[in-house]
């Protein structure tokens, strides 16, 4: 699964184009490595925007993210969960551990 990524100043971007479930998780996993070994990011913004859908693999991800980024005294924000994922997320207990935006524009304002 594609994933798009784009920068903004210290901020990493990282666009699900689908779910964030079956192959997802791993490709998300491994770009989310590929930015932050660059020195000229800081923090890490996942949109979920086109993502309807976590499973069990896909929250691992989330959180071994979360970790990497704390490592490098950097953070990572969630911008534009629907609905379902945020149900997800609340039903799990951990919807208060990630640093949620309504939009990937809140995010970025957020990470600045």
């Amino acid at each position: 699964m594609p994933i798009r990524y784009e920068q903004y100043n210290r901020t990493a971007v990282l666009t699900l184009e689908a779910d964030l479930a079956g192959d997802a998780p791993e490709a998300l996993r491994r770009a989310a490595q590929d930015v932050l070994a660059r020195r000229d990011v800081e923090s890490v913004v996942i949109d979920l925007d086109n993502a309807r859908f976590i499973d069990s693999r896909g929250l691992e991800v989330l959180l071994g993210i979360q970790r990497e980024c704390g490592e490098k005294a950097g953070q990572m924000k969630l911008a534009a969960l629907d609905e379902n994922c945020r149900t997800i997320l609340e039903l799990t207990r951990l919807l208060r551990r990630f640093d949620c935006h309504s939009d990937l524009p809140a995010a970025l304002r957020a990470a600045a």
